[in-house]
C-alpha cells in the first residue's frame, strides 16, 4: 500500500471512524463521458479539473468521447503523484458503473448513477439540461468540476454520510459571483503587487491553477511561503501536482509552473 493510499484510508477513519471505508474507493467504478464532438472551452477545462480532481482519490476511471485520452493523461498524473495504483484508468465505456459523470453532454439511459454537470465562464450547470459554452473563464468549470466531484463521493458514501447537512443536489444553476456576492467580478488583467501567500496547500494550489489558466494578462509579484515538501504520502492531495515535483520545496515547484503559465 502507497503512503498516499495509507493517508486516504486515515482521512476516511477521522471523518467516518473506519478506516477499512478505503477499500471503497477501489471498488467504486466511476466513468466520465464528454461528447464525441469537440468540446467548447468551458467544457475542456472542466474536463481537465474533474479528471485531475477524481484521478487523485478513486483509482477505477473509465473515460470516454473526444476529451477521453487528454483526461486520461490528466488522471494518470495525478494518481502517479500520490503513487496510486493505474490499472484502472483507462480509456473505454464498460458499463455498469457505480457513478456516470456527464460533461456538457447527454446521459445515456441506464448506465448507473449519473451526475450530468456544465459550465460557462461565471455559470455552473448541474443537470439534465446542463451544458457547456465557449467561455475561457476557468472559475465556472472549476467549481462545476468539484461539485461533480463532490456528489460522487456524496453518493458512494450515502449511508456514512446519513443525517449530514448536506443533501444531494439533483439540479441547479448558479453564477458564481452571486454565490458570493461579489457581481462585480470580471475578467481583467491581474496585477498582484507584493503578495504573499501563507501555506501552499490543497486550496493554495486551485487558485495557482486559475491564475494558471486565467484568461487575461497576470503580472507582478508573487511570494509563496511554505516549510513543508512534496512526498510520496501527500503529493496527491494537490491540485495538478505531478510526480516530478515530489521531494522538491513547494515554493519552487508552484512558482515555476505559475512563471512557465505567465512569465513576467
Amino acid at each position: 500500500m502507497s503512503a498516499a493510499i495509507e493517508k486516504n484510508a486515515q482521512a476516511l477513519k477521522a471523518l467516518f471512524g473506519d478506516a477499512a471505508l478505503a477499500n471503497r474507493l477501489g471498488s467504486t467504478r466511476i466513468a466520465v463521458a464528454t461528447s464525441s464532438e469537440q468540446m467548447p472551452q468551458s467544457g475542456v477545462l472542466l474536463a481537465d479539473v474533474l479528471a485531475d480532481v477524481l484521478g487523485r482519490l478513486w483509482p477505477n476511471i473509465d473515460f470516454s468521447g473526444s476529451c477521453a485520452e487528454r483526461q486520461l493523461m490528466v488522471a494518470t498524473d495525478a494518481a502517479r503523484s500520490g503513487g496510486a495504483p493505474l490499472e484502472g484508468v483507462a480509456c473505454r465505456w464498460a458499463p455498469p458503473y457505480d457513478c456516470v459523470v456527464y460533461v456538457g453532454t447527454s446521459m445515456y439511459p441506464d448506465a448507473g448513477y449519473a451526475i450530468q454537470v456544465g459550465a460557462d465562464g461565471w455559470e455552473v450547470q448541474l443537470g439534465p439540461d446542463a451544458i457547456c459554452g465557449t467561455s475561457d473563464n476557468p472559475v465556472g468549470p472549476a467549481f462545476a468540476a468539484a461539485m461533480a466531484a463532490a456528489q460522487i463521493f456524496r453518493h458512494v458514501f450515502a449511508a456514512e454520510l446519513t443525517g449530514v447537512d448536506a443533501p444531494p443536489l439533483q439540479e441547479c444553476k448558479l453564477d458564481i459571483r452571486e454565490l458570493f456576492q461579489a457581481p462585480q467580478l470580471e475578467i481583467t488583467p491581474l496585477y498582484l503587487r507584493e503578495t504573499h501567500m501563507f501555506g501552499v496547500g490543497a486550496v493554495s494550489h486551485g487558485l495557482i491553477w486559475l491564475l494558471e489558466h486565467w484568461p487575461s494578462t497576470v503580472s507582478g509579484e508573487l511570494s509563496l511561503v511554505d516549510q513543508d515538501k512534496y512526498g510520496d504520502s501527500n503529493g496527491q492531495r494537490y491540485a495538478f501536482m505531478q510526480a516530478m515535483n515530489i521531494g522538491i520545496a513547494k515554493v519552487d515547484a508552484v512558482t515555476a509552473r505559475l512563471t512557465a503559465a505567465h512569465p513576467t
